[in-house]
Parts: structure tokens; sequence; C-alpha cells
């Protein structure tokens, strides 16, 4: 298996489709289905499923692509190695991150970043805890910033603590009469939840209760979750990041007994990051 071999069979695990895979990458049609065939002969497995209107990857070609991503991966990162060590700067920085960090954080790091370094390129993707791991473990992204479950596995860099909070309708008649929610009273409220897989230091702060179980309603967007709060639809626990700027339709209390959830970088391996990548986390300490 070589690099044209793998750089080709990523491509079309993208794209799905033979013709765009040539036109990407330089090759024919007849070359692009040769280099998957031979690969195919290789590893002595199909890859692919050919189809009338493009293809999809088999099973097999499915649990061997994060493989062969961090192969890739690997090797941008021993030439990008190799132009540091020769006094210069390129290579792409892929990232996961929620929502809210890309909204509320990232631009201004990105923006002073790349003045001071034009030709380091970035691919974000957004998501929450579940599918931001998902594509870390998949080699869709070098790092992340996130929080992470208890049980993960890999390297984890606390920048920032930001404080989990309750959100109320404009007006709402607890908020007039409290200084803090009382996490127990929940149970007797209307609870918005974020969905499962997507904020774990929610369901953190409510894991003595059984009030996620019994919640009237599960988004995965926060901003749906503030809307149909705003709306007058229940009551919420979101992060104080998340909600900066949309407060405005909003009652904000404190918890008690307090939460919060920390913000950070997270990799599989700091060592196996690039050098453009580790002096992007450097300089984004400045920013949380």
């Amino acid at each position: 298996m070589d690099l044209r071999q793998c750089e080709v069979f990523v491509d079309l695990s993208e794209t799905q489709n033979i013709s765009k895979t040539a036109e990407r990458l330089g090759y024919s049609q007849p070359g692009v289905s040769h280099i998957l065939k031979t690969l195919e002969e290789e590893c002595g497995f199909p890859l692919a499923i050919r189809q009338k209107y493009g293809l999809t990857l088999t099973p097999m070609g499915e649990q061997l692509l994060p493989a062969v991503r961090s192969l890739l991966k690997r090797r941008e990162n021993l030439m990008e190695t190799i132009t540091a060590i020769n006094g210069l700067e390129e290579g792409t920085i892929s990232i996961g991150t929620y929502a809210s960090i890309s909204i509320h954080l990232l631009p201004a790091i990105l923006k002073e970043f790349s003045r001071m370094h034009p030709t380091i390129q970035f691919s974000i993707r957004e998501g929450g805890v579940d599918s931001i791991l998902k594509d870390l473990h998949e080699h869709y992204i070098d790092f992340a910033f996130m929080s992470v479950p208890d049980d993960f596995t890999g390297d984890f860099i606390p920048l920032m603590d930001d404080s989990l909070v309750a959100i109320f309708p404009k007006g709402s008649e607890y908020v007039k009469t409290h200084k803090k929610l009382v996490i127990s009273d929940l149970s007797d409220m209307n609870f918005i939840l974020s969905a499962a897989g997507n904020d774990y230091d929610i369901n953190q702060a409510l894991r003595d209760t059984t009030i996620a179980s019994a919640a009237n309603f599960s988004f995965f967007d926060d901003r749906s979750i503030i809307s149909m709060v705003s709306s007058g639809l229940g009551v919420s626990i979101l992060s104080e990041l998340i909600i900066r700027g949309m407060s405005d339709n909003l009652d904000v209390l404190a918890l008690y007994p307090p939460a919060k959830r920390v913000l950070g970088v997270a990799c599989l391996d700091q060592s196996l990051l690039s050098p453009a990548a580790r002096t992007f986390i450097e300089f984004s300490k400045n920013f949380f």
C-alpha cells in the first residue's frame, strides 16, 4: 500500500464518485479505478461497492479508513516538521469544536494567528461531544476545543472554566423569588434537556436526580433550547458561554449546588501533533 493509493481511497470515501476523485487528484477515471482495484487486491477484500451513480465503502473499507487517514496525517506531520526545520510554514490544522466556541472564541484566535502565519490553512468541524470524539478517533481532526467525559483516554489540556446556569423565560416567577436555582426544584418544572451525546456536563450536573430522564423536550441544538425557553415552554441548563449574547429574552440564575464544564484542548496524543498544530494550541491559550 503506497501513499498514492491511500490518497485515492480517502478521497473516494469523501466524494463517493470516481469522476470527482479523478478531477480532484489529477488522474483519469480509469486510473482511479485501477488504483482502487490494485489496493483491493493487496488488501484481499473489497473496499467499495460500485454503483451506477457512485460508490460506497464496504464495511471492511469503513473499518480500514481511520487507519489510512492516520497514515496520511502522520506523513503530513512529517512534511510539516521538515519544512519547519527549514524555516518555512505550511500545513492544514483540522479542529473540532462546539458551536459556542466557534462563535465566541475562535474568530479572534484565527484572525490573529492567520495574520502571523498566513500560509497555515484551517478546517473546522462543529458538533457535540460524541461527534467530536468520533472525529478524533477517525482522524478527521487533529484536536478539539471541548470538554471531555470522565472516560476520555487521550490527552487533555484544560484552558477555562465555563459555569453552568439555569435559563428561564423572561419574567419568571421563580427568578423573582430566588437568587439561585436549587437543582432539585427542576422536578416541579418543564425541563428542556440537551440531547444525549451532545453535552455530558449538564447530565453530570443532574447525575443524582431523575430530572434528565423525565425531561419534557430534548434538543441537539443549543439555539433551539434557548428559543424554546424564551417562548415559555420550560426551563433548561446551559453554560454561560453558550448563552452569551442570546439572553435578552431569558432570566438567568446560578445553580445550587454550583456546576461547571472545563473547556480545553483534547487530542489523542500530543506528541503526534504537527508543529503547526502545537504552535496554534500554544497561541490559543492566550484567548481562553
